[in-house]
């Protein structure tokens, strides 16, 4: 009777092996998928890296350019009171000279939104 119950229980694992390998994915099958996103990772990565060194350059370059304007500004801006000064010292009224008060008008508005760039565009 062991030898029976033994060779019924042999063939039940045998069994029972066949039913596992038929589930489980193959090893080769596995690897393939690994390589595939190996590569898609790799892809991806060196994407990324040349758009943030991109980036690096340009917001290197964005951030010397508003500095330059920053500048301009703020000679225009000493240029405007010189001229006020001088409209004073004449006896003249700053608002009477349309094209001045516009300039600094545009100077004041031009400070504020260059001081925006600024934050709007992180240094990274």
């Amino acid at each position: 009777m062991s030898k029976h119950i033994n060779k019924i229980f042999s063939m039940i694992q045998t069994e029972l092996k066949s039913e596992k390998v038929e589930l489980a994915r193959k090893p080769q099958s596995i690897l393939n998928e690994t390589k595939t996103l190996d590569k898609a990772l790799a892809k991806y990565s060196s994407k990324i890296d040349r758009t943030y060194t991109e980036y690096v350059k340009a917001h290197r370059k964005f951030d010397q350019e508003i500095d330059q304007i920053q500048q301009s500004l703020k000679n225009l801006k000493g240029d405007v009171l010189e001229v006020e000064k001088t409209l004073k010292d004449l006896g003249l009224d700053f608002n009477s000279v349309p094209d001045l008060k516009e300039a600094e008008t545009k100077i004041d508005k031009l400070e504020n939104i260059s001081k925006d760039y600024k934050k709007l565009y992180p240094k990274i």
